[in-house]
């Protein structure tokens, strides 16, 4: 599932289409009545809020969600649209276009819808957010922190190698309780996913290991840009790397760097 950093990398991707009527239609013809309303409107915004990505056509609002299936990706402005885009969105005339595959939802929502939408997520990490609502969730949960990060009502737009990446970066077994954290713990949570997540917003890619000034991030082979995600063992340490599931997700740590507690 495409986490926080690639739903705002496609918002700014799509900020080319702020003030320029669009021409919208769906392919695959399940977004028939969306796209006829759409068609020919304005895009007056694009936001991204966690996973989830919004246009705003003035009274009529856009709202993605890519889901484990879905993606955005930009065609060419003439090019014929595959069967199985959803949603096809292009400047008028033929200039940026823009195709949406397979999303979990492609929907139209009016204010009410959008507000309500955003209101049952956390603080966005990549938004500048108060974390203050979602420390005070963790601390009254007794459920693993790695559940908690993995729930969008806690804290909007981490997946499933934030979490283990973020973990591993702050020392904080995945089974930890939400009680048991202390405040120097969850101010290193906010702090780091506020720093990977921005530099994988930057990169187009999650790359969480440090590197020499200088050193070209995006060359690293994505197994070699992660201390514990997908790893056999620990780049920090050399050990073992346990794996198991944990709120339907594989979860991933480091006994020896992340010691249960």
């Amino acid at each position: 599932m495409p986490e926080g950093h690639t739903i705002h990398g496609v918002a700014r991707a799509w900020r080319p289409l702020v003030g320029h009527r669009v021409a919208a239609s769906s392919p695959q013809g399940r977004f028939a009545e969306g796209a006829w309303i759409l068609d020919g409107r304005t895009v007056e915004d694009v936001q991204a809020y966690g996973q989830h990505l919004l246009g705003d056509f003035g009274h009529v609002h856009l709202h993605v969600h890519l889901g484990l299936q879905g993606s955005i990706f930009r065609a060419a402005p003439e090019g014929t649209a595959s069967s199985g885009v959803r949603l096809r969105l292009a400047i008028e005339p033929p200039g940026p276009t823009w195709d949406i595959v397979a999303p979990t939802r492609c929907e139209l929502l009016d204010e009410s819808e959008r507000r309500s939408l955003l209101a049952r997520l956390g603080p966005d990490p990549l938004r500048a957010d108060d974390p203050a609502a979602a420390f005070a969730r963790i601390s009254a949960s007794a459920k693993p922190i790695g559940a908690l990060l993995l729930d969008q009502g806690v804290i909007a737009g981490v997946g499933n190698v934030f979490r283990a990446e973020v973990l591993h970066r702050c020392g904080v077994h995945p089974e930890r309780s939400g009680t048991s954290l202390t405040n120097d713990d969850l101010r290193c949570l906010w702090a780091t996913l506020v720093r990977l997540m921005e530099r994988a917003t930057e990169a187009g890619r999650i790359v969480t290991v440090e590197t020499p000034v200088g050193f070209d991030r995006t060359g690293l082979d994505p197994p070699e840009g992660r201390y514990v995600y997908k790893q056999a063992r620990c780049r920090d340490c050399g050990s073992e790397v346990r794996t198991w599931t944990l709120a339907g997700r594989t979860a991933y740590a480091c006994e020896t760097c992340q010691v249960p507690r």
